[in-house]
């Protein structure tokens, strides 16, 4: 109500006559933008791709809903249709009066108006809406800089010896600096017998770790980095480095060790890993070198100070389509995702932390988590690209890894998120499904969607290890996907995201658009996409690809071209139409009824001047499919045959280029085409 009320004091928007038609923009758009940039997710639309869409499909006020928002990039993107560089940034031009247009050849051709809109962003995942929060969110960000700086400086000075690795010194200092650090009983301890050597320390970036396998031959043990690279580069036959013998890698045995863990109270089962290379700074230089006793020693002295504390992650992995990797190589809980000097350092961010806002703290503390788990693949084939981060929508855990230094992660992140937070409406946020809204009917002016697609990306065993950290979970029960340990085959995705469908049908307002983004290669989840749309009720009037090597949109023709991203563009109809519809029920009268009005809805001339391109949606037979989908959703008898159907659009109707008109369209189309 209140939004409402804001569109008619502020924007004087009373009983307006509305019309568009449907609308494509480039997805992908935006990628390198410092807000896009400054948390990762497994999914995200840019919101400056979003942004053509809002500002095309509405006016300044007005409402938007998301009810699958992730991140919240909708909601950013309704905010920033109120900023003028922003909107000029997307290759518009705003007049001084607010006024958005866009070139149309040598003309302007006015789009929008300058103005933010409003949102309510929904996700059925705690992650998703804390990262929503924050980017939706007024922030202090001066406040911000000046706590975080404080409390970057306190955790280097508390941990920034572990991440200390020896430059230059001699075997003899060596010996004598790990004697004594063997028998400290804390950090602080080992922290005083290195600031009183007379040794040189660099400050390690990330250290390389390797799984330790057993040859199937001779039994002799043999680190993955060593076995199968040299010279950082793969090796073409890999060969035992103590027998000789030529060994498949797939024939590696993996060496299992028991030890102690500290969090689980007794001796667990863990695959052996060992430190086989440190990258650290010594002055402005980067360097490379094999781990030294003191290292080795440092590391194994860590692992004797972690503990189980409050903040400690010690939810238990669940049985699922993506934890069979963890589970199998012992990575049973979550705290085992990480090295002990990163859990130290993790578990107690969350507490030095504590005079920052709740809500910021844990945005700042989960930028930083994929970063820093063992899921971190080096490749040293790539070069001086050679940390090429988790593999992606996996929780696969590699035979070699890299332990990043917290301490420089969390401050690489620091400087990104100072840069993309900021002073945003209070837009709305919702962690739930989006199966019931509460709010009323023909509530907001435009949805847009980017659900996910059946299995394409298990997004709650994803957000577990994040959300064990946040300690509230996912209510899976609700989550729209499709998974053989949730029980979810396609007809359980289809039933929820119908659901979710007819619940977004009911909260747009009568002759609104709804665009919803697709990415999946399978033509049964695409058919079934296009089948909860209509069955919610909404009329699908626009099917456009995104050809990137073309560049711009094209209309897909047929049913099965579904390898690259397509965006759906649907309405609701008007309440006329629905009348309309109702009192002509099983008359011949419905089915043009239908047709008129939708004609009415299609884009006029898609192409350049000169250049027209085919609009499937006006031919005779995706007409008709409309049509017959409309009646068969609405429960009413479809009244024509195909034959009958297009015999009479060819009567009643233009048609050019096998596509049919209303007589108020015609002449444009023939006059683009023309020029």
């Amino acid at each position: 109500k209140e939004w409402e009320q804001e569109k008619e004091e502020r924007y004087s928007r009373v009983e307006e006559v509305y019309h568009r038609e449907p609308f494509a923009a480039d997805v992908s758009e935006g990628k390198n933008d410092p807000i896009y940039n400054a948390h990762s997710y497994h999914t995200k639309c840019p919101y400056k791709a979003i942004m053509r869409f809002i500002l095309y499909y509405t006016r300044p006020g007005d409402l938007v809903l998301d009810s699958f928002a992730g991140t919240g990039m909708t909601g950013v993107a309704a905010h920033m249709c109120g900023d003028k560089q922003v909107v000029s940034d997307l290759g518009y031009h705003v007049a001084d009066d607010g006024g958005i247009y866009e070139k149309n050849g040598n003309e302007l051709k006015r789009v929008s108006e300058l103005g933010p809109r409003r949102s309510l962003l929904i996700d059925l995942s705690p992650a998703a809406s804390l990262i929503s929060y924050n980017f939706n969110a007024n922030t202090d960000v001066l406040a911000f800089k000046t706590k975080g700086a404080r409390i970057l400086s306190e955790l280097k000075n508390r941990y920034g010896w572990m991440y200390k690795t020896l430059h230059s010194a001699s075997e003899e200092k060596i010996g004598n600096l790990c004697e004594k650090i063997s028998e400290a009983r804390s950090g602080a301890e080992i922290e005083s017998v290195m600031d009183s050597s007379q040794a040189t320390f660099g400050n390690i970036n990330y250290i390389v770790w390797s799984h330790v396998y057993s040859c199937p031959n001779c039994g002799e043990e043999m680190n993955y980095y060593d076995f199968a690279y040299h010279n950082n580069q793969l090796k073409a036959a890999t060969v035992c480095i103590s027998c000789d013998a030529q060994v498949p890698k797939s024939e590696l045995e993996r060496v299992w060790i028991t030890k102690f863990d500290p969090i689980a109270g007794q001796p667990v089962r863990m695959l052996k890993e060992i430190p086989v290379l440190i990258n650290y700074s010594a002055g402005k230089k980067r360097m490379e070198k094999r781990p030294d006793e003191f290292d080795l020693l440092v590391a194994d002295k860590v692992a004797t100070f972690v503990e189980l504390q409050g903040r400690t992650p010690i939810h238990k992995l669940q049985i699922g389509e993506k934890t069979g990797e963890p589970l199998r190589v012992g990575v049973d809980a979550v705290y085992k995702f990480y090295s002990a000097r990163n859990l130290i350092g993790l578990v107690d961010f969350l507490y030095t932390a504590s005079t920052l806002d709740e809500h910021l703290r844990n945005f700042w503390h989960g930028s930083v988590l994929p970063k820093l788990t063992k899921m971190n693949r080096y490749m040293p084939q790539h070069g001086s690209r050679a940390l090429v981060g988790p593999m992606a929508n996996t929780l696969y855990l590699p035979p070699l890894f890299v332990e990043n230094n917290f301490i420089n992660q969390l401050e690489f992140q620091f400087k990104k998120l100072l840069k993309g937070l900021g002073n945003r409406l209070g837009n709305c946020i919702s962690t739930q499904s989006g199966h019931d809204i509460d709010v009323q009917d023909d509530t907001f002016d435009y949805i847009f969607l980017d659900p996910p697609f059946a299995s394409n990306i298990m997004y709650s065993e994803l957000n577990y290890i994040r959300e064990s950290w946040m300690r509230i979970f996912t209510a899976t029960n609700a989550e729209v996907i499709e998974n053989k340990t949730q029980s979810k085959g396609l007809g359980e995705y289809k039933s929820l995201l119908s659901s979710c469908l007819s619940e977004a049908y009911r909260v747009l307002k009568h002759g609104r658009w709804i665009t919803m983004e697709f990415s999946n290669t399978k033509a049964t989840v695409w058919n079934i996409i296009q089948q909860a749309l209509q069955e919610a009720g909404f009329v699908i009037a626009g099917v456009d690809l995104l050809d990137k090597k073309r560049g711009g949109f094209h209309s897909m023709i047929g049913t099965i071209a579904v390898k690259q991203d397509l965006v759906i563009s649907a309405y609701k109809p008007s309440k006329t139409m629905v009348e309309q519809m109702k009192e002509k029920e099983n008359t011949e009268e419905s089915a043009w009824i239908f047709t008129r009005n939708h004609l009415k809805q299609l884009p006029v001339f898609v192409g350049r001047k000169g250049e027209a391109e085919p609009i499937v949606e006006r031919t005779p037979r995706m007409l008709f499919d409309r049509m017959v989908a409309y009646h068969v959703q609405n429960g009413y008898s479809v009244p024509i045959s195909s034959a009958e159907f297009q015999e009479g659009v060819a009567q009643r109707f233009p048609m050019r280029d096998g596509m049919a008109f209303l007589e108020t369209q015609v002449t444009e189309y023939d006059k683009k085409r023309l020029l």
